[in-house]
């Protein structure tokens, strides 16, 4: 099994932290997601999207995942230079 764990810093934006406060279920969703994202599942992307990421983890590019939920749907983006890795809605984007 493949595991991504160069993450940097890992952050939330300001809805994606207001939601979480409220709402325990989506919470505990979103650390449902990063789990998965630490093992390369990279969700609801198109089969060229995860072949990219797959490569990106060795060649230092962006890692970009999305899932979705009915609560909103949220992308997972881990920058290029491995500093940071932000947690937001799709519409933040």
């Amino acid at each position: 099994m493949k595991k991504f764990h160069d993450t940097g810093r890992i952050i939330c934006t300001r809805l994606i932290t207001e939601r979480s406060k409220d709402d325990y279920t989506f919470k505990q969703w979103i650390n449902e997601c990063l789990l998965r994202y630490f093992v390369c599942d990279w969700g609801d992307l198109g089969t060229d999207d995860k072949k990219m990421n797959d490569t990106g983890i060795t060649s230092g590019d962006r890692i970009l995942a999305k899932y979705k939920n009915l609560s909103g749907d949220i992308f997972i983006i881990t920058e290029a230079d491995r500093s940071y890795t932000t947690i937001l809605f799709t519409e933040e984007y």
